[in-house]
């Protein structure tokens, strides 16, 4: 069989028997169950499944393909392209969109991974389709690599849904990785039609449009983030992570969205866009159901370090599911996909943020040296008195209650060792009583003071915790080490000392003690900078492989300690975690620019804005005024990072926020930005997105309560439904 190989992810590598002899201890359980070989099944007739709400689920019979179409809408979405089915003349072997599945593997022989399509690899015969109530499970055999993968596709009260059970895949020598489900279900033709585009989460989110201008575009990422479990020395993209399991297609005047409603943790979504000799275009989930460390040996002499790839045991535990739905008319539209995630987060409008939210850097530990002897002193940057005085500042020019974060006020700062900074009050900022004056100021004028705990990284021992016995590890069952990213070199810098990850069974006990310690310090409010936007599995325990239960474990305790007295703040939260907040701070407002994506779309901030307490990251940016106006797109607040004393210890830090933080240098332009914003915000603050638009940096957006904001942010005036828009500028009216 001559099946195609889509991508190859790493290149082979043949190791020495030095390294064959580390990885033979890896006891792995391979799922060989029984493969049936040699067998021809006969297809199905083409007939309906299952009708339920207004959605019809059919099968065509002689691709096996299931089709799925919904009263109103002319178009009928297929596991295969219905335009396909209907007779695609292609003189090349069969088109990629003819795949039902993408497999990805791992080859001993050549310790590679290999992706293979169903199109060319599984031949017509080769699927076994058996009927189920409201649907059909389908078998798909891979022969060459003598692997089967049953699939399941459902319709009923609750909508359409595919799923996979990792248990029922059957594997010989080659190990299955991941699978992709339907990848040309969610799907828009490859036309140059402004109004056909594939919608992919990547931070803020992005859109990719279908028309073909030369080889395809590819798109691949984890959702909720990379495995903090799995080593990672380089890093050549600017990445932004996936922060919700959610994914669309517009094809003119009707849509499909998809939600990885089972599974998520250990998904990925891709996408294949433009590929001329595919007709189509689509955006699928990535079902990975094995983890896998790439780790370092060193094997001495001549050779010094190798490569090699370790995998996990067993595979990732769950089952797999991913929900579709069709929209038409307006709703089929980015803001139509946004409408419908954000109900299934059980969100509803009504929550204003604040205009102006503050994070205070409290300091760090400096390195000094006497007499050729090395030490560490804290340096402080911002004392509590000094961020009161910046509060009071701020809020008399300005005028409105604020969110205030410390950040960096633990123990050691904002140098990590002990795990939630010691559960502690640095000394040196400040008293404990100056504190809870600080926090009831802020709330009896409708402000918020939120304290910062990294619950996630620790680099010592301490305030209950061991970083031998509550350290998360890796494949090799060794203790999962981060070390300080060169931005410069983009790489991991080994000189400096290596941070641990929390164990998942540890994670919601830090959570806990992180109230117990505000409650000490008389501070209502609990920030999660690291825990909100951190994904990541443990290998002490298999149900925590493929980052699985991560949602759960972390939403769960957030809502646990928001039904008390205590607030919560996240940043750039991923939304488990920002659905059991009070306030998301830094919401993504770019995606990860990949060559792949046609624009970044806000996404992110039409599901929370008017639900969640949000703000947009200002200062950080060296496009302030792009940041802003990207705040201006959703109605969100504005955030700025400040620190009232940058010395020299601060300039020279790992910690880049300094260089943009000088209280005194950006107080003007915290004001100047709240004043120009505030009529705008006030009218749509509390509002939800119901639509948004955008052509070549002129977009529109469209609150549920009737307010249009316009912002332009390119280099020249424009003018949109008859108003003159200026330069990196924005206009709102009150009615539509």
């Amino acid at each position: 069989m001559n099946y195609k190989r889509i991508s190859c992810l790493m290149l082979s590598i043949l190791l020495c028997l030095c390294v064959c002899g580390c990885t033979s201890g890896n006891k792995m359980k391979i799922y060989t169950g029984t493969y049936i070989s040699g067998v021809q099944y006969d297809m199905p007739e083409s007939k309906t499944l299952a009708d339920f709400g207004g959605y019809t689920l059919s099968i065509e019979g002689e691709h096996a393909s299931p089709l799925l179409s919904k009263s109103g809408c002319e178009k009928t979405w297929g596991v295969l392209p219905v335009d396909f089915l209907s007779g695609w003349d292609y003189d090349y072997g069969s088109p990629i969109s003819e795949s039902a599945l993408f497999l990805t593997y791992y080859d001993p022989t050549y310790e590679s991974f290999f992706t293979i399509n169903s199109s060319d690899a599984v031949p017509k015969g080769r699927m076994l389709v058996k009927e189920v109530e409201n649907g059909v499970k389908i078998t798909y055999f891979f022969d060459e690599v003598e692997v089967s993968v049953p699939v399941t596709y459902i319709l009923d009260e609750n909508g359409f849904s595919i799923k996979i059970n990792p248990l029922e895949i059957v594997e010989s020598n080659f190990i299955v990785m991941s699978v992709s489900v339907a990848p040309f279900l969610c799907s828009a033709k490859n036309v140059n039609d402004k109004n056909r585009y594939l919608f992919v989460p990547s931070g803020s989110g992005a859109v990719m449009y279908t028309d073909c201008r030369g080889k395809a575009r590819t798109y691949e990422e984890e959702v909720y983030g990379e495995d903090l479990a799995r080593e990672k020395k380089w890093d050549y993209t600017n990445s932004e992570q996936i922060h919700m399991p959610v994914f669309g297609a517009v094809d003119g005047s009707s849509a499909m969205y998809g939600i990885i409603t089972s599974g998520a943790a250990s998904s990925s979504v891709g996408a294949y866009a433009g590929d001329k000799n595919a007709g189509y275009s689509g955006v699928y989930p990535i079902f990975n159901i094995r983890s896998y460390n790439n780790v370092q040996v060193d094997i001495g002499g001549t050779t010094g370090l190798k490569n090699f790839i370790r995998l996990a045991d067993k595979r990732n535990p769950g089952t797999f599911e991913v929900k579709y739905g069709i929209l038409t008319g307006e709703d089929a539209s980015l803001g139509g996909i946004a409408s419908v995630y954000r109900d299934y987060l059980g969100l509803s409008g009504g929550a204003k943020s604040k205009l102006v939210n503050l994070t205070m850097l409290g300091g760090l530990m400096a390195e000094r040296n006497a007499v050729g002897v090395p030490y560490t002193v804290f340096s402080e940057t911002t004392k509590l008195s000094e961020a009161k005085t910046i509060f009071e500042q701020l809020k008399s020019e300005i005028g409105v209650p604020m969110n205030v974060r410390l950040l960096g006020y633990g123990d050691t700062g904002l140098t990590v060792e002990k795990i939630a900074g010691g559960f502690s009050f640095n000394s040196g900022l400040g008293s404990k009583e100056d504190l809870k004056s600080f926090a009831e100021y802020c709330d009896d004028g409708g402000s918020k003071l939120y304290f910062d705990f990294d619950t996630v990284r620790f680099g010592s021992s301490g305030s209950g915790y061991s970083k031998r016995s509550d350290a998360a590890v890796d494949t090799t069952d060794y203790r999962v080490k981060k070390y300080t990213f060169d931005i410069a070199l983009r790489k991991v810098d080994t000189t400096k000392k290596a941070l641990y990850i929390i164990s998942r069974a540890a994670l919601p006990n830090v959570i806990a003690d992180t109230v117990k310690a505000a409650d000490k310090f008389g501070v209502s409010g609990v920030s999660f900078s690291e825990l909100g936007v951190s994904a990541y599995s443990d290998f002490k325990d298999e149900k925590y492989y493929g980052k699985s239960g991560i949602a759960s474990d972390v939403g769960g305790a957030l809502e646990k300690i928001r039904t008390g007295k205590t607030s919560v703040c996240t940043a750039a939260a991923n939304d488990y975690a920002a659905v059991a907040s009070d306030f998301i701070d830094e919401i993504p407002a770019v995606s990860s620019s990949y060559i792949a994506f046609d624009a970044d779309v806000p996404f992110y901030g039409m599901v929370f804005s008017g639900c969640k307490e949000n703000a947009v990251s200002i200062n950080l940016s060296s496009t302030q005024r792009d940041k802003f106006l990207d705040a201006v797109k959703t109605g969100s607040g504005l955030s700025f990072v400040l620190a009232y004393d940058v010395n020299s210890d601060a300039v020279t830090s790992q910690y880049s926020a300094y260089i943009s933080a000088d209280y005194a240098s950006i107080k003007d332009g915290i004001i100047a930005f709240a004043e120009e914003y505030s009529d705008c915000f006030n009218a749509v603050s509390g509002s939800t997105v119901k639509s948004y638009s955008d052509n070549g940096g002129v977009s529109k957006t469209v609150f549920e309560n009737g307010v249009v904001v316009i912002v332009n942010k390119t280099e020249s005036a424009v003018t949109l439904d008859g108003v003159s828009v200026d330069a990196k500028s924005f206009i709102w009216r009150a009615t539509v």
